[in-house]
């Protein structure tokens, strides 16, 4: 059945994509190259930090990050049971140990009481997911693992506009990673980037996007001789100027849409705010400023799957985020979680819903959806 209101709509202005594509096309370069180089300025411009590297996708940069940080094989690594499961996948592929942690009930992000409780030599790194766009307090955050000598990466897919202090908060980590992928708030279709606080390690980045090579190809190509070395292995994991060409054509609206979430997130609040069974994802701290990537709702597990059909056969599309880590078939057969570790993860997934949430969301569509909800709950 087709969907009169899709879970989620790209919205890309064509006459500045197609001005995009042709300069993509026209400059001869199709990959790597000019236009991946002027995106990578835009984005370090908004995100107020010295530099940022484009990668083929948030995995890769996941992956990459790790590898910076020279982790011996073995090393523990803290996650959220909430989130992704290419974050867990990265983590096993640079040979080192997933360790999850349960979330918070009411920010949905890792818990940071149960992440204290680990002393400096049971973790060797932290990587934290400010999940659907909400910050974890990163002040907190950032002071846990200095105290423990643990490097902090945020896997910031939901995450690009979000702040703490009025800071992005790619400035309390060591390094980030950012998504955009087709649904995320900045979109190439496929594709990511990585910040590094040390600006060696975000050279290193760099070469380690492209096999390790010290120059890439455009800069080869472009008269400045052919020789390279590769000074360490690395990946097959650079951003296209096909790709860049789709980003740069939304990069400067991306204030405008923030204004736009933030009203429909608004209207979202306010006509469901007052039905008893459906809770918010929330946080206290004044500081945090969400990139509302996902608007969440939560009900009761039978009362979910019950919206999920009145709203499907009215033509409107949702999805659940995120399937806990610890109940793939995949996970379970390869560790020792069960079902019930994850005691407050597990009641928020039984009950969890992502409603269709994108700036071109009309706001009569937004009442429609609100107006069945309501129905299927309250009835």
């Amino acid at each position: 059945m087709s969907l009169r209101i899709p879970f989620y709509k790209p919205e890309i202005d064509k006459t500045a994509l197609f001005s995009m594509w042709n300069e993509a096309i026209d400059n001869g370069w199709l990959t790597t190259g000019p236009l991946t180089r002027k995106l990578e300025q835009k984005l370090a411009e908004f995100l107020r930090c010295e530099e940022i590297v484009c990668v083929s996708s948030a995995t890769a940069g996941l992956q990459i990050a790790l590898r910076l940080l020279g982790l011996k094989p073995g090393s523990r690594v803290a996650l959220s049971v909430n989130t992704f499961v290419s974050a867990f996948e990265v983590i096993l592929n640079e040979n080192l140990i997933p360790v999850l942690i349960d979330i918070d009930g009411e920010s949905l992000n890792m818990n940071l009481n149960q992440l204290e409780k680990f002393s400096a030599n049971e973790l060797a790194c932290v990587m934290a997911v400010p999940f659907a766009g909400m910050p974890l307090p990163m002040k907190q955050l950032q002071e846990i693992c200095l105290k423990n000598n643990w490097p902090l990466i945020l896997d910031n897919a939901h995450a690009l506009e979000a702040t703490y202090q009025n800071k992005p908060v790619q400035s309390f980590c060591d390094m980030a990673v950012y998504s955009f992928y087709a649904t995320k708030n900045l979109t190439s279709a496929e594709g990511g980037a990585i910040y590094c606080k040390d600006p060696q390690m975000a050279a290193r980045a760099r070469t380690m996007a492209l096999h390790g090579l010290s120059r890439e190809s455009w800069q080869r190509y472009s008269g400045g001789g052919w020789r390279y070395d590769v000074a360490e292995f690395g990946f097959k994991a650079n951003l296209t100027d096909i790709h860049s060409a789709i980003a740069l054509a939304q990069v400067d609206s991306l204030k405008d849409k923030m204004e736009r979430r933030k009203i429909l997130w608004s209207l979202y609040c306010e006509n469901l705010r007052d039905i008893p069974e459906i809770k918010f994802q929330s946080c206290n701290d004044k500081f945090i400023e969400s990139a509302r990537h996902l608007f969440i709702i939560q009900v009761s597990s039978k009362e979910r799957d019950h919206v999920v059909r009145c709203l499907n056969e009215n033509g409107i599309g949702t999805s659940l985020h995120f399937i806990p880590l610890h109940l793939f078939s995949a996970i379970r057969s390869n560790f020792a979680w069960k079902e019930g570790d994850f005691p407050v993860v597990e009641q928020y997934f039984a009950g969890c819903l992502s409603l269709p949430f994108y700036p071109q969301l009309l706001e009569s569509e937004l009442k429609e959806i609100t107006s069945i909800i309501r129905n299927a709950v309250v009835g």
